[in-house]
């Protein structure tokens, strides 16, 4: 699996290279630029809601103006059904979308504020797209047998997480977001 760490913000990117330099040709990359602007092919992008699931922030948006809002109304109801309408910061689940662009949405509870938001946030993420790749993880349309009835996600792009409304540090965001992407990718999401 391949995770594209993508952001605009030439502050944070440079943060993100600094903190994923030895994942950097293991798997993961960084990309500099919108998401309009990443023009390779990927089959997953995270959406950094809040934990009710309203689409916040500028990187939320941009995935609606781009792919439509279907995936975001089938993650709002499954918040209401499997969370009483509430998610908690981490929680993380992988909604399957028809149309251009991605088929999968990563919906990814992340907070700005909240101490450990980039960490759990990025765990929830890995951990969502690696369940979907077992099989088990399927979403609403009935995959989640178990059986591996869908194609793996080969390509994840990830936005900085817990930055909205601006980040207090972002150094330190990108050092908790690369240190669950090194232990991800030296465990269960191995590539090799």
């Amino acid at each position: 699996m391949r995770i594209v760490i993508i952001d605009s913000s030439p502050s944070f990117a440079s943060a993100a290279r600094a903190a994923f330099a030895g994942l950097q040709g293991e798997g993961v990359e960084v990309f500099e630029g919108r998401l309009e602007e990443f023009s390779e092919e990927f089959d997953c992008v995270v959406s950094p809601c809040n934990t009710v699931g309203i689409l916040a922030g500028n990187f939320e948006q941009t995935l609606v103006k781009l792919y439509g809002g279907e995936w975001h109304a089938e993650a709002a109801a499954r918040i209401q059904r499997e969370h009483d309408g509430e998610t908690t910061v981490g929680d993380a689940f992988v909604v399957e979308r028809d149309g251009n662009g991605p088929r999968c949405v990563v919906y990814c509870a992340a907070f700005p504020r909240h101490r450990n938001s980039a960490r759990d946030a990025t765990r929830g993420a890995l951990s969502a797209v690696y369940e979907y790749n077992q099989g088990m993880g399927g979403g609403e349309r009935g995959r989640g047998d178990g059986e591996g009835t869908h194609a793996p996600i080969q390509t994840v792009l990830m936005p900085g997480l817990g930055t909205f409304l601006g980040c207090p540090d972002e150094e330190a965001v990108v050092r908790d977001m690369a240190s669950v992407a090194k232990e991800f990718m030296e465990g269960p999401g191995k590539t090799k």
